[in-house]
């Protein structure tokens, strides 16, 4: 009970950090981007912080060739992208809302030991990317 007790109190230390990371991010990122919502009266985890951007391919190899950021594309694929039914009747355009997403969604870098400095560091990298 001890150890769980422990490996809780860490959890919660990790969460309250990477709300302070996503802060950051939500107070500073550029609107030229969508970000997710931040909601005082909700607490998310940020297990990872996707935003929805124009020119996603292009900004994550600037911000890795260029700045040496690491992004993920965590969702590459929708559900109508399966073999099983990509081919059955025109399947994945009845989703065309997720199709363009599916090419916009990128993942920042959210961990919990980014340290305020880097996080700014990202930041100015992908406002900077959006002024050109």
């Amino acid at each position: 009970c001890l150890v769980l007790s422990q490996n809780l109190k860490t959890l919660i230390k990790i969460i309250k950090k990477r709300i302070k990371n996503a802060q950051l991010y939500e107070n500073y990122l550029t609107n030229k981007i969508i970000k997710p919502p931040f909601k005082s009266d909700f607490q998310h985890v940020y297990y990872t912080y996707s935003i929805i951007c124009k020119s996603r391919d292009k900004l994550k190899r600037y911000l890795s060739v260029k700045k040496g950021i690491e992004t993920k594309i965590q969702h590459p694929f929708i559900i109508s992208d399966h073999p099983g039914l990509k081919d059955k009747n025109n399947f994945s355009k009845k989703f065309p809302i997720g199709n363009k997403i599916k090419k916009e969604l990128l993942s920042l870098p959210i961990h919990e030991k980014l340290n305020k400095k880097k996080i700014f560091y990202i930041i100015k990298a992908v406002n900077n990317f959006y002024e050109k």
